[in-house]
């Protein structure tokens, strides 16, 4: 049998303990009573939840995490480091976001973002995508006429309904004193017609459109045109629209 001289991780009095051969006690808590061993856990259990301020040492942010722990990085590098770079033994760089100026780990040498920057600059490329490859029907120009002919203060196309991001979004036709935003949405809109043609996209985009247009304070009136150039169907459908317009005035007083 063995005897060890260690301290107690309370009390710091010297104390023997008898352990197995090859036993190692380096950076072991060792009591010499149960009551020093209740008189540490119960510390710990009162300083439970404080945290402390630590220098991530990857981003050199200030950073909070908890009283006990001994990490040295904040916890958006720890789940960088986690995720991303966890199974690969490819180095990791250390970039700066052109968009927030933050510091983040990556593998590849031509990022230009961090990831939370990344995923906005991809949204807002797609929204341009979108409008820049835009293109009116002779159908909804029709019915665009008939409505400037009809009512005041009618804009088309224009980027009017601003999100909670700052982004703003378009509509086809829009009638400020009524309040209302027309969606003239054609075959790509319930149907994939190209192989780059994502339609699940253009789908959740039209729903985030909607959502945007009532946070503004307007109704999204959508007219689905899947056919080809039709005066007699464009104006069945303006003569809806009226109908709908006289409907919510009369439905208000």
């Amino acid at each position: 049998m063995i005897f060890f001289e260690i301290k107690c991780k309370t009390c710091e009095r010297l104390f023997l303990r008898t352990f197995k051969k090859n036993f190692f006690i380096i950076n072991k808590k060792y009591f010499c009573s149960k009551k020093c061993n209740v008189v540490y856990q119960n510390s710990k259990r009162a300083l439970k939840g404080k945290t402390k301020t630590i220098v991530c040492s990857i981003c050199n942010n200030q950073s909070q995490v908890s009283l006990f722990s001994s990490s040295s990085k904040c916890k958006d590098c720890s789940k960088l480091l986690k995720k991303e770079y966890r199974k690969t033994n490819q180095p990791i760089i250390e970039k700066k976001c052109l968009v927030c100026e933050k510091l983040f780990l990556t593998k590849n040498r031509n990022r230009k973002y961090c990831y939370k920057c990344l995923k906005q600059v991809l949204r807002n490329a797609g929204i341009k995508s979108s409008q820049s490859q835009k293109r009116r029907s002779k159908n909804e120009l029709y019915f665009d006429e008939l409505c400037r002919n009809k009512f005041i203060n009618v804009s088309s196309n224009k980027q009017f309904f601003a999100d909670k991001f700052g982004n703003l979004w378009d509509a086809d036709i829009i009638l400020h004193d009524q309040k209302i935003a027309v969606l003239w949405n054609g075959l790509w809109h319930y149907k994939k017609l190209k192989k780059q043609h994502s339609l699940k996209q253009v789908q959740s985009r039209d729903r985030i459109k909607k959502k945007v247009i009532e946070q503004n304070g307007y109704t999204a009136y959508v007219i689905k045109d899947v056919g080809k150039f039709n005066l007699k169907f464009v104006e069945e459908m303006f003569l809806d629209f009226v109908n709908y317009i006289e409907t919510r005035k009369n439905h208000v007083l």
